[in-house]
């Protein structure tokens, strides 16, 4: 319980914090390495009690070798303490926004089966309500560069991305209503299911009337099954619905071409052992598609 939270904080600096900031990593930007620093530093004196050989390394290597007013040993530190007026609120939550909806539309990109690497025309976002709406607006460029994605657009109707239809199950109604299950059947059909499904799925009850019954239908009733429509991957949770769009033009096409043989280039480097600031003479052999990728992509 103590160290699994520090797992998390780590796993998020890794894969959001550094390597969002690569670049200014590579500039020596004095902020960005102070901050680094600090972090990692402080992360060495919370893992002490539990790693206390992985702490210390930490310890020796970011304090005592530079600081010379540090203590000697990380398990003589004092504890570190929490400034809770550096915590930015708004900020920690717009960026969670970012991360789970990114998270969303990598899945989205699953579904179709398409690489990162290949860039897509639009994401699709239908948030909760217009103050995430509104975060992500001005925080898109980090959904677009993560997504590979050249624009983002807002939706209010899942109705526009996904055909949705809702079964009531025999065995549940049955066993609660028994003969009404037809008409419950055919009741439910003739309705708005989009309606239906987002009622069900807000934890309300939803009453249906045939012949002068009623009967109530709850979300443990039905199953919501949801289809994507033509041209999108839709994926979908916690109220958070994105989509991607899946068409392909000869210009994303010859985008992710390149960005695949980047990927391909940099593997080579590395299994030559060569260091990323490593000057090297490169020769690509292909086709009429391929000149045309160098054409438009070969600067990149």
């Amino acid at each position: 319980g103590a160290t699994r939270p520090v797992a998390d904080f780590v796993d998020n600096l890794s894969n959001w914090y550094v390597r969002l900031n690569r670049r200014r990593f590579w500039e020596g930007d004095a902020a960005a390495l102070a901050t680094l620093h600090h972090v990692l530093r402080t992360v060495s004196q919370l893992l002490a009690p539990t790693v206390p050989f992985i702490a210390e390394e930490l310890w020796q290597n970011l304090a005592v070798k530079i600081d010379g007013s540090a203590v000697d040993s990380v398990h003589l530190s004092a504890w570190p303490t929490v400034d809770e007026a550096l915590v930015d609120e708004q900020l920690s939550e717009e960026m969670a926004l970012i991360q789970r909806v990114t998270s969303l539309g990598h899945s989205a990109r699953q579904n179709a089966n398409l690489k990162v690497r290949q860039p897509l025309a639009q994401v699709v976002v239908r948030t909760r309500n217009q103050r995430e709406g509104e975060a992500l607006r001005r925080l898109q460029q980090f959904l677009l560069d993560e997504l590979n994605v050249k624009e983002l657009v807002f939706t209010d109707a899942s109705g526009d991305l996904v055909d949705v239809v809702v079964f009531p199950y025999p065995r549940q109604l049955g066993q609660k209503y028994g003969k009404g299950y037809p008409k419950i059947r055919a009741a439910m059909a003739a309705m708005d299911q989009f309606d239906i499904a987002s009622r069900l799925q807000a934890g309300e009850s939803v009453e249906v009337t045939s012949d002068g019954e009623t009967f109530v239908i709850t979300a443990e009733d039905v199953e919501v099954r949801s289809t994507p429509r033509a041209g999108y991957s839709v994926s979908e949770a916690g109220g958070y619905l994105v989509a991607v769009t899946t068409a392909l033009d000869s210009a994303l096409v010859q985008e992710g071409n390149a960005r695949e043989v980047v990927r391909r280039i940099q593997q080579l480097r590395k299994d030559a052992g060569y260091a990323i600031s490593d000057r090297i003479t490169t020769w690509i052999a292909g086709g009429e598609l391929v000149h045309e990728m160098l054409v438009n992509w070969g600067d990149y």
